[in-house]
């Protein structure tokens, strides 16, 4: 889930709260077979019973999902510490931290020198897995550097190709290992308190669909970022 479970209509996420989505979600799920399976025997009172607590339901879950998302903060992880992905199965496996932090105003040397418009960041990223057996990697990795005033910069990977080694964040990471990348963002002099937002998973809607709906995921809907300080 990438982000921390938020409150739920000001109480804490309690096993009380877990169950209540969990009787939302199997409400709507129930209602809509149950409704399918009157409209397909002619049963039109069932039909219409069902589909009445259909809607109630999913406005519940939805109601649920938004008080959620719009109670969230955005959380800024300090240097060091891991930022965990977990697919829709919560398997929390893969991970990144921020190992250090440089900054230069040029990369290379010589008539190949590189200035930056603004302060290049040399940022150090820990790609670790805790798994126990499996070989695992990133899915789709998506980095960007955020700051104070909502812009976001991406990677200067030319900048990058003056490091040399490799820059990918998608190498498979063996059972309990890690693995250092370093990334270079060309960022203005006035960038107000700059983290960075690591996210993985298809941009398609489809394929987003899952978390987008499940309740405290990062990626759910209008749902605040887990960050790495700068």
């Amino acid at each position: 889930m990438g982000g921390q479970l938020g409150d739920v209509l000001g109480a804490s996420w309690s096993p009380v709260n877990v169950l209540l989505v969990l009787g939302l979600v199997g409400g709507v799920i129930l209602s809509a077979g149950t409704a399918v399976y009157a409209v397909t025997t002619g049963a039109l009172k069932l039909a219409r019973i069902a589909a009445g607590i259909l809607v109630v339901s999913s406005a519940a879950y939805m109601a649920v999902l938004l008080t959620v998302s719009l109670r969230s903060e955005e959380v800024v992880l300090p240097r060091g510490e891991t930022k965990h992905f977990c697919g829709f199965f919560l398997d929390c496996h893969m991970g990144v931290g921020v190992a250090g932090v440089a900054q230069a105003r040029s990369v290379g040397t010589g008539p190949d020198r590189r200035s930056a418009t603004g302060v290049y960041y040399f940022v150090t990223l820990n790609v670790a897995s805790n798994a126990r057996r499996e070989t695992l990697s990133l899915y789709r990795p998506d980095v960007h550097v955020v700051t104070d005033d909502a812009r976001r910069f991406g990677r200067d990977q030319k900048a990058e190709g003056y490091l040399g080694g490799d820059t990918s964040l998608t190498r498979p990471v063996a059972a309990g290992s890690s693995y250092p990348v370093t990334l270079v963002f060309d960022l203005p002099a006035d960038a107000r308190n700059p983290r960075l937002l690591v996210t993985q998973g298809d941009e398609r809607l489809l394929d987003r669909l899952p978390e987008l709906l499940m309740v405290g995921d990062e990626k759910s809907l209008l749902h605040k970022k887990t960050t790495l300080a700068l």
